[in-house]
């Protein structure tokens, strides 16, 4: 057996005995990598604040609109998510991130399209039953046919509005 192969031997098999390897780094390449890395930190620094300050005109612009128009523009965020979502499969934004940068969440969007749809399903009934009492009774005023019905889903003030809405005096 040769001097060389003793000395590789325990190298080779034991996992006690380790060679001593140094590893070799060029600082210029580092400095580079530091200086790309901290060069796009800061570009992405300015996006983040260029789009900050996009946010705050667009709160900024929905506070007039709201306090010009009298109307509370925040509302219509439900029916534009709903567009989203009925669409989705047209566009690349995903739901989810919608409902991140809107601050709510997903469980509350389909609450609120939930009780949407059943408060259209009884406005659908209610205005069967009130064009089948119409029928019988032709001359009858909202409030009246408020009474015969007594809707438990609105009060009575809210059932003259509908009424009127939908063309009934």
């Amino acid at each position: 057996m040769s001097r060389t192969s003793v000395y590789k031997w325990p190298y080779k098999y034991s996992n006690m005995a380790q060679r001593h390897e140094r590893q070799v780094v060029e600082a210029k390449s580092d400095t580079k990598k530091i200086q790309f890395l901290e060069d796009r930190i800061k570009e992405l620094e300015q996006i983040i604040g260029q789009k900050q300050v996009l946010i705050e005109f667009q709160d900024k612009k929905i506070e007039i609109a709201e306090s010009t128009y009298e109307a509370d523009i925040k509302k219509i965020r439900h029916q534009t998510l709903l567009w989203y979502w009925q669409n989705r499969e047209k566009h690349s934004i995903k739901m989810n991130q919608l409902y991140s940068v809107l601050s709510i969440k997903k469980q509350s969007f389909f609450q609120k399209q939930k009780r949407r749809e059943k408060h259209l399903d009884e406005s659908e009934q209610i205005l069967l039953l009130k064009d089948k009492v119409r029928v019988d009774h032709p001359c009858l005023s909202a409030r009246e046919i408020y009474g015969k019905l007594n809707p438990p889903v609105m009060g009575r003030d809210k059932f003259e509005a509908f009424c009127f809405e939908h063309g009934y005096g």
